[in-house]
C-alpha cells in the first residue's frame, strides 16, 4: 500500500501572491482524493507541486518518487508524432521485458479504441482523441499514484464515460488517484464514501476535507 501523501506548510508564492499558502494536508493512502474548488483555488499548481514540475517557496511534500508518479494534464502535451510513436515513447522510462509492454499497448489500444488512430499525427487529432491518446500514455506508466487534472473537460459523452471507467478500474485495483474537477455531477457519479474523500481549496487553503456526499456542504465551501 502507498504511505498517504503529506504536504507541512506547503507553500507557493509568485511576488506578494500565494497560489498555495501554508497548506497542512494529509491525503488517504488509497482511493480517489477529489480536489474541488473554484478557478484559481490552486488545484493545479498543487498537482504541479506533487509531480515536482513546480518547486515550492516553502514548506515540504512527502510523496512517491517521480518514476512512480504519472500525470495527466488538463492540455495533454504530446510529441509531434504518430500516435503509436506517442505510445512506444513512454517504453524507455518503462524497467520491464518488450514482450510484456507490446502486449500492454495492445490491450490498451483495444481498451480505448485507438486502433483506427495509430498511423495519425497528433497533431491532427480532435480534443477527444488526443485525450484518450494521453490517458493510454498514463496507463502505459503503471504508477502507483495519478494526478489527474479535469480529464473530463471538452470532451464527449462517449471519451467522458472512457475516462471515468478508466479512473475507477485505477482506484478499484489499488491505484492511489488525485483527481481535480468541477463537475458534481461527475462527482456523483464516480465517487465511493467507502474509498473516496473530498477536499476543498480556497485561495491555496483547505476549506474542507470529507468522507461524505452532501453537495450543500460542499456547494458552501466551494463558493
Amino acid at each position: 500500500m502507498l504511505n498517504p501523501i503529506c504536504l507541512n506548510k506547503l507553500t507557493l508564492s509568485y511576488g506578494e501572491k500565494s497560489v498555495v499558502d501554508a497548506l497542512n494536508l494529509t491525503f488517504q493512502a488509497t482511493g480517489i482524493s477529489f480536489l474541488l474548488g473554484h478557478n484559481g483555488a490552486g488545484k493545479t499548481q498543487l498537482l504541479k507541486l506533487i509531480h515536482g514540475i513546480n518547486q515550492p517557496s516553502s514548506g515540504t511534500i512527502k510523496a512517491p518518487v517521480l518514476n512512480e508518479q504519472a500525470y495527466l494534464q488538463q492540455q495533454p502535451i504530446l510529441l509531434n508524432r504518430s500516435v503509436m510513436q506517442n505510445l512506444q515513447f513512454i517504453r524507455a522510462s518503462q524497467v520491464c521485458r518488450a514482450d510484456y509492454f507490446d502486449a500492454r499497448i495492445n490491450d490498451i489500444i483495444q481498451q480505448l479504441d485507438l486502433a483506427y488512430l495509430l498511423s495519425q499525427n497528433t497533431l491532427t487529432l480532435s480534443g477527444g482523441e488526443k485525450k484518450r491518446v494521453a490517458l493510454a500514455r498514463l496507463l502505459l506508466q503503471e504508477a502507483t499514484l495519478y494526478l489527474i487534472d479535469e480529464p473530463s473537460a471538452n470532451v464527449d459523452l462517449s471519451t467522458n464515460q472512457t475516462i471515468e471507467s478508466v479512473i475507477n478500474h485505477l482506484a478499484d485495483t489499488g491505484k492511489k488517484i488525485i483527481l481535480t474537477l468541477h463537475d458534481l455531477a461527475q462527482l456523483k457519479r464516480l465517487f465511493q464514501p467507502s474509498r473516496d474523500e473530498i477536499i476543498v481549496l480556497r485561495k491555496g487553503r483547505l476549506v474542507e476535507k470529507t468522507q461524505q456526499l452532501d453537495l450543500n456542504v460542499l456547494i458552501d465551501a466551494i463558493s
